[in-house]
């Protein structure tokens, strides 16, 4: 479906063999920044990493947000050296005076990362052989910069559910292949634009009426300057509508709801 998936369920998705479409319920910025998360690295758990400087202070859990830990790098952010970490458990046992301590005085100490395209076994081999006393610890694109954090306790709770067999659905660029909804409005153009450039494998046009020039004219205009993307077209329900999709270009179709 095209209309319920985020970058979650995108990259839970693709884990187990399938592939999301992102929708289209928000702006395209947002929407490209889904498929930029959903590929950001192998591993299927998405998280909001937190981020602090060493010299600053925990106020309250609400700091934390909904991650389980703070990251603190030498400037707050992202892009800057990773220096440590502090997790919610390990901050909710310190006693009140050490609590209003700076991070620098406590944090577990680490400078170590998961490269982003480091699969689960990968990472268990991490937290077991490497780094067995780490429990938490950021994951960073070739930059450096660190796009999520990933705990011991998702890894070993997803080493509980099944074998996965061959490794989900990876494009030719290692990356989780992802998909997303637009369209067929003239400012569906701009959205493709920003859809493609942040790694969409294939566009769905969504439309209950596939047998339409407004969509017909849109596959042609997609397959003219992204033929490198798949489109999915439709709703049709008789051959000839399909017939007509397939001869501007469409990939795949789908039928009525």
């Amino acid at each position: 479906m095209d209309t319920v998936t985020e970058s979650s369920m995108a990259r839970a998705m693709a884990f187990l063999g399938g592939i999301g479409i992102i929708h289209s319920n928000c702006s395209s910025s947002e929407q490209a920044a889904h498929i930029r998360a959903a590929k950001a690295q192998c591993f299927p758990i998405l998280s909001n990493p937190i981020f602090l400087s060493p010299s600053e202070r925990i106020c309250s859990l609400d700091d934390f947000e909904s991650s389980p830990c703070i990251l603190v790098t030498q400037s707050g952010d992202a892009k800057s050296e990773f220096m440590g970490y502090v997790s919610q458990l390990q901050w909710m046992g310190l006693s009140g005076g050490d609590k209003e301590s700076p991070l620098t005085d406590y944090m577990v100490k680490s400078a170590d990362s998961i490269a982003w395209n480091s699969d689960l076994y990968k990472i268990v081999e991490y937290f077991n052989e490497d780094s067995p006393k780490i429990d938490i610890a950021p994951v960073t694109r070739k930059c450096g910069e660190i796009v999520d954090v990933v705990a011991r306790d998702d890894v070993e709770r997803l080493r509980g559910y099944p074998r996965i067999v061959g490794g989900g659905t990876l494009g030719a660029d290692g990356e989780w292949m992802v998909g997303a909804a637009i369209g067929t409005r003239e400012s569906d153009k701009e959205r493709l634009e920003q859809l493609v450039k942040a790694g969409a494998n294939v566009v769905v046009l969504d439309s209950s009426q596939g047998n339409s020039i407004y969509q017909i004219e849109m596959i042609k205009y997609i397959k003219k300057t992204h033929p490198e993307v798949d489109v999915i077209g439709g709703n049709v329900v008789t051959m000839s509508q399909a017939d007509n999709l397939i001869k501007a270009g469409v990939d795949m179709g789908s039928g009525s709801i």
